[in-house]
């Protein structure tokens, strides 16, 4: 483990080397923004957003999507889902196109997405909306990380 020093304004500007790796990590670090479990819908080809992620921050870059399944008759595999930055499928979606969890098999698997608009983003929600069925009933849950911006 790297020792870090706390430097009590990250802006300021650094008298040593301790001082800015200080401020590099309090600048760069991924927050984790949780969202409790929501069911996929199995049947009926419902597109449909299934949770909103509040988002504490004015601006701020996302880095990563990680779900994880926490109920399920089978695989949860084949349901598709986007991220975006309105509700009803408006806004912009963070992700190059929806998403399905193929890697979300069973409860406890974890499927990590990465979205590709890495610019700065200031929607203090954003909508996860589930695009294509689940292969079967369940619920996931999982948590967006950000990188938060002065």
């Amino acid at each position: 483990m790297i020792p870090i020093t706390i430097v009590r304004n990250p802006l300021a500007i650094p008298h040593d080397a301790a001082e800015t790796n200080a401020n590099n990590a309090l600048l760069y670090a991924g927050i984790c923004i949780p969202f409790t479990a929501v069911a996929l819908s199995a049947s009926g080809s419902v597109v449909a957003d299934i949770a909103a992620i509040a988002v504490p921050f004015a601006r701020y870059v996302p880095l990563a999507l990680v779900v994880v399944g926490v109920g399920a008759a089978g695989t949860l595999a084949v349901a598709t889902l986007d991220l975006r930055t309105a509700t009803a499928g408006a806004g912009a979606s963070l992700l190059t196109a929806p998403t399905a969890i193929n890697s979300v098999t069973a409860t406890g698997k974890i499927q990590t997405i990465v979205p590709v608009a890495t610019d700065v983003r200031t929607a203090a929600t954003l909508s996860l909306r589930q695009t294509v069925d689940s292969a079967n009933a369940g619920s996931i849950s999982g948590v967006l990380i950000v990188r938060p911006l002065p």
